[in-house]
């Protein structure tokens, strides 16, 4: 992580940057340059410049964050108030006319506090190359991410016995987030469990739908390892597949396979929208959201959404998902979803789950 900040340096021309970490508003780039792998509760403030990484932290979670630390470059220091921390960073300040702030997640409160205590520095916006630079995943984030993935694909594993008629949607999310929280893991985002027609909304809220036989169950659902993110999407049904259930996962799977083939560095990102999107509508059905997103700190992180009007191409090292689906609110939604590394040479399958259809 000291060579991303050396690479956010070279692309921006600013002293220091300086990122705040609170309650109100999580900073994931403090995360992303320390390498703390657990989110911390309460106020920190992350110093960067070309050669040097320092984070400030209060009394209460100095300890947690002393514990977790594992990167011998930052330079961890306590502040007591907020008078401290702002003479502390004064002297770190002394020689910096421009500093560096992410207008993205920054409060106004804390930009006038930066503002007024510095009225002679200069604040500039360096949100876009914060994002530029998370872009790419080093060697230490994929393999996170592979851990994420492999609990989701072993969580995948249980559904038969989470998943039952007669259980509520409620009841298998539940079971869901508790089987991850007991493996050091905790989901990345709300677990989506869509039964029946409530499939047909790409992100239902689970509720207490009970689980019927017959009814298509689709499962959104996501670990987080050492602050990074899975994303998985699979299909159920409870009991055997209709005709016309089995012929939309295929159409939706062999979409699925058509953008994958447009997973390579240098192909623009819209073109692995446009390879579902045309075999979908060839067959009467249409889009109704992006082919996928960047995956990584957070679960819809950078790069950015990739639809149609996606202006970006894919580089390797990037990670995202690709997700197709076809939804009708009378007879529900199908979506498959696996996160991808786009490698030098294409891509490489992080989640490695089976993808058929499969009868509970």
């Amino acid at each position: 992580m000291k060579e991303k900040a050396r690479q956010l340096f070279d692309h921006v021309n600013v002293d220091a940057v300086v990122l705040e970490n609170c309650e109100e508003v999580k900073e994931l780039n403090l995360y992303y340059f320390t390498g703390l792998p657990k989110k911390i509760t309460g106020s920190q403030f992350l110093v960067l410049t070309r050669d040097k990484t320092t984070l400030y932290a209060t009394v209460l979670e100095y300890g947690a964050i002393e514990k977790e630390l594992k990167q011998k470059f930052v330079d961890l220091r306590l502040f007591k108030s907020e008078k401290d921390l702002l003479a502390s960073l004064a002297q770190e300040f002394h020689a910096a006319e421009v500093l560096g702030v992410n207008y993205s997640v920054l409060s106004k409160k804390s930009y006038d506090k930066l503002a007024n205590a510095f009225p002679g520095k200069i604040l500039v916006d360096v949100s876009g190359t914060l994002n530029r630079v998370r872009e790419k995943k080093t060697e230490a984030e994929i393999a996170c991410i592979k851990k994420a993935c492999k609990a989701s694909e072993d969580l995948l594993k249980e559904i038969p016995s989470l998943a039952r008629p007669g259980k509520t949607e409620l009841d298998v999310q539940k079971a869901m987030d508790a089987w991850m929280r007991e493996r050091d893991c905790v989901p990345a985002f709300e677990t989506i469990v869509a039964s029946g027609a409530n499939a047909s909304i790409p992100h239902h809220v689970a509720g207490n739908t009970r689980l019927r036989k017959g009814d298509l169950l689709l499962l959104d659902f996501g670990a987080e390892y050492a602050n990074y993110a899975s994303d998985l999407t699979r299909m159920f049904v409870l009991g055997k597949a209709t005709k016309r259930q089995k012929e939309l996962y295929k159409l939706v799977f062999e979409a699925k396979e058509r953008s994958h083939a447009q997973a390579f560095p240098g192909n623009p990102a819209k073109n692995v929208f446009l390879a579902s999107e045309n075999h979908l509508k060839a067959h009467g059905f249409s889009m109704i959201h992006s082919i996928g997103h960047g995956l990584g700190l957070r679960v819809h992180d950078f790069p950015p959404r990739m639809g149609l009007d996606a202006e970006w191409k894919l580089e390797a090292g990037m990670v995202v998902t690709i997700e197709p689906g076809v939804y009708d609110k009378g007879f529900g939604g199908i979506r498959i979803e696996d996160d991808v590394l786009v490698t030098e040479k294409g891509h490489t399958r992080l989640t490695k789950a089976p993808r058929q259809l499969t009868e509970l």
